[in-house]
């Protein structure tokens, strides 16, 4: 099954906003060595705004300072051309770590008063010119202490006797809140999804109260899902419909309960729990969420799933509707292909269903919608032969001769011989007048076929099927009924229609 993005859409708006001052840029490394970035630096020497950022314990290589996505963007493609594994990045000015790098040329940019650092020809020249970066091993949260407290922790760690007080300070998780969420975000959109588990963990647990705590734990859920875990996502889920219950991402919460439900049919989440009833009953799930106000793609892929459900469900006649008005609202789907194909079997599992019941009308009706939508061909032979029969007891027999000469063409064998015997036998009661030999009910199914070919506004068929049923005797009753039903829908196209235009 084709998973629609709809996290990703979500993210497009939920974006991270830390301060009003962000920027644009493009990254083209991140390593552990210092020495590694110095190297891709010194390529890019010829741009603008090049530098070497310190995060945790990596160093980026990052180009240009663009307060507008357009130019990063045209700045991503050239640099693309010799560095493939370059990418965007939009995070904020006051949280750039800036180890080396030129000053802003921008005059806005002047005021964060970066220090001065020596000159690229020197760096290329003089190795003693890199000013040295903070070791790797020493904790962002130690960076700028005093040397005395740095040596009392290198000591303190060789004696293996760490005083509480450093410790404590030695706990501290590496980087800030605000890192754990970006790497988190990214980690999610290259598919590491353990690790965005790890980050984004660590994010919710320093962040209680933050705005994007709901949507970091939404995207470990999803997480949780791409690693087979659907249990631990169903909890996830459970957690932010309980403490966000009016948030959107509630909403996409409950859309991914029963999604789980779905692709896992069976699913068993304890009774009691934060959001049971969404994967017990998953199509309840999406009205409920069709009732809010959500994103256009989210809805897309709501009434997609609701189909998908309905259809796993065996619920055919529902699914079969759903799957049509999703079709007309979204013709260009990228779940046309597995709309078809549903709906090409809920056709035929109800063409033989009402089939066994003798409820002709429904089966005619089945055929003309899906013959005429490509949902029935010749090679659906049993369901074709079904039809024609159903057609040929209405008295439809010029449709079912249409039905049983197409099959002749492609049929062979015992099917062949079947369909030769059937053509000789409407045929032959076509000639001596079919509807003299026609029961009552044959003849008011007939009549409520006329009514259906009025429905789908097929005023050709429905007078022609009116006027085989009038002269197959003298009962003026059907001569009368049949022109009521003319009447009542020249009525409705005169009055009714021009309304609800």
């Amino acid at each position: 099954m084709k998973k629609i993005v709809f996290v990703l859409s979500y993210l497009s708006f939920a974006t991270i906003v830390y301060a009003d001052n962000q920027i644009y840029a493009v990254q083209v490394l991140k390593a552990k060595q210092y020495e590694n970035a110095v190297n891709f630096y010194l390529q890019l020497k010829d741009h603008q705004d090049v530098r070497i950022e310190k995060i945790n314990d990596a160093f980026v290589v990052r180009v240009g300072i663009h307060q507008t996505k357009t130019k990063a963007l045209s700045l991503l493609k050239q640099l693309k051309q010799t560095h493939t594994d370059a990418f965007l990045i939009k995070y904020d000015i006051e949280k750039r770590n800036i180890v080396q790098g030129k000053y802003p040329h921008n005059d806005h940019q002047k005021t964060q008063k970066i220090p001065a650092i020596p000159s690229i020809n020197r760096m290329a020249n003089d190795s003693d010119g890199l000013p040295t970066p903070p070791s790797a091993d020493t904790p962002i949260s130690v960076v700028g202490q005093s040397a005395e407290l740095t040596k009392a922790i290198d000591d303190a760690k060789q004696t293996s006797q760490i005083p509480k007080k450093l410790q404590e300070i030695l706990k501290q998780p590496m980087g800030t809140e605000e890192d754990f969420l970006k790497e988190g975000m990214q980690s999610y959109h290259d598919g590491k999804h353990e690790n965005t588990v790890s980050l984004l963990s660590k994010y919710v647990s320093l962040a209680p109260k933050s705005k994007q705590r709901g949507a970091a734990l939404l995207l470990i859920g999803k997480s949780f899902e791409q690693m087979k875990r659907p249990k631990s996502a169903l909890d996830i889920y459970g957690r932010i419909i309980e403490q966000y219950p009016d948030s959107l991402e509630s909403l996409f919460s409950i859309v991914a309960m029963a999604d789980i439900s779905v692709t896992n049919p069976g699913s068993h989440y304890p009774i009691g729990k934060t959001g049971a009833e969404y994967v017990k009953n998953p199509v309840s799930a999406y009205d409920t969420v069709l009732l809010k106000n959500v994103p256009a793609p989210m809805i897309e892929h709501i009434q997609y799933q609701k189909g998908l459900a309905l259809w796993k469900l065996k619920h055919y006649e529902q699914a079969r509707q759903t799957q049509a008005d999703f079709l007309k609202k979204f013709p260009n789907t990228a779940y046309h292909k597995d709309v078809i194909r549903m709906l090409k079997d809920s056709t035929a599992v109800l063409i033989n269903k009402y089939s066994d019941l003798e409820d002709h009308v429904s089966v005619a009706n089945l055929f003309f919608q899906g013959w005429k939508n490509g949902l029935i061909t010749t090679e659906d032979v049993d369901t074709l032969l079904k039809s024609s029969s159903s057609l040929f007891y209405l008295g439809l027999h010029d449709d079912s001769l249409k039905i049983l000469n197409t099959l002749k063409k492609s049929a062979m064998g015992k099917a062949s011989a079947d369909i030769d015997k059937a053509v000789a036998e409407i045929e032959k009661k076509k000639a001596i007048g079919l509807m003299d030999y026609l029961p009552s009910d044959a003849k008011w199914n007939k009549f409520q076929t006329g009514r259906e070919y009025l429905s789908a506004n097929n005023l050709t068929n429905a007078e022609q099927t009116f006027s085989e049923l009038k002269k197959s005797d003298g009962d003026p009753f059907w001569s009368k009924i049949t022109e009521y039903a003319l009447d009542e829908n020249r009525w409705i196209q005169k009055y009714r229609w021009p309304a609800e235009k």
